[in-house]
Order: structure tokens, then C-alpha cells, then sequence
């Protein structure tokens, strides 16, 4: 580092965000972190391990975790890909569409999947009469399902 650039403003002022930036933030999540294995009587983690519910709570998490990131994957890529590298009509209406899910909330979104897809949903109703039976919306598919819609774009 060369003195020049020691007395330079910018030099500073990015001390200084770092500075705060420890401050405000590595500090206090430190102490959290650091508070949750002290203490009187047993940690959150201590808990958290030795009660079957929190490990089932937890692996359920990850389970849904992992499956919605590898669907999300499997469809913003190559939607991002066609998008931005090739020209066909309707191109823009593609490119538009998942702006929506940024607009709308995630409460509205899943409201109007379980509408679509739930127990007397739109297409549920609609593949019954053509003998399509959908598995129930309200566990695992539809967590995943509606999630995966609801959070491809990011």
C-alpha cells in the first residue's frame, strides 16, 4: 500500500464503513452467536440436537431448501438464458412474467396457487373430470410446487 493511497479520502471512508460495519453488524450477530452456547441450564443448540422434534424440524427445512433450489435452478437458468441470448416473438412477455413474482407477495402468490391447485382448485377440478388425479397440494407438493413458482426469479 503505498502512501498516496493512505491519504487518500476513499481510503478512509472505506475504513470507516468497515469500521461500522463490525460495529453494527459482526458484533452483535457475535454476541448472539456466542450467548446460544452460554448460559444456566441447557443451549438452544444442546436443545435443538437432543429433541427428535427440532432434528425432524430442521431436516424438514433442509429437505425443502434443497428441493426448491434445485427447481428454482432448473428453471430461472434456462429461462434467463433464452431470454437474454436469443430473439423470438413474445420474447418480451417472457422476460416480463417473472418480474410478477417480484411484485406480488408471497401470502397472494401461495393464496392463489392453493386456488389453482388446492382440494377444489381451478385445475384440479378441471384434470378430475379427465380422470387426473393430482396429488394433494396441501403437504410436500405443494410446499415445493408453490415455492419453487414463487422464488424462481431470484
Amino acid at each position: 500500500m503505498s502512501a498516496d493511497s493512505i491519504r487518500s479520502p476513499w481510503f478512509w471512508l472505506t475504513a470507516l464503513a468497515l469500521a461500522l460495519l463490525a460495529l453494527f453488524v459482526l458484533y452483535p450477530l457475535l454476541s448472539i452467536i456466542g450467548g446460544s452456547f452460554s448460559g444456566e441450564g441447557p443451549s438452544g443448540w444442546a436443545q435443538l440436537v437432543s429433541t427428535s422434534k427440532y432434528r425432524e424440524a430442521v431436516l424438514n427445512t433442509l429437505i425443502l431448501a434443497s428441493s426448491v433450489t434445485v427447481i428454482c435452478t432448473l428453471i430461472g437458468v434456462p429461462l434467463a438464458y433464452v431470454t437474454a441470448r436469443y430473439s423470438f416473438r413474445g420474447k418480451a412477455l417472457i422476460a416480463l412474467l417473472p418480474l410478477i413474482t417480484l411484485v406480488i407477495p408471497e401470502v397472494i402468490a401461495a393464496q392463489t396457487w392453493l386456488m389453482m391447485l388446492g382440494n377444489n382448485g381451478l385445475i384440479t377440478k378441471f384434470l378430475r373430470e379427465f380422470g387426473i388425479r393430482l396429488p394433494s397440494f396441501y403437504g410436500w407438493f405443494g410446499l415445493i410446487t408453490s415455492m419453487s413458482f414463487i422464488y424462481y426469479t431470484y
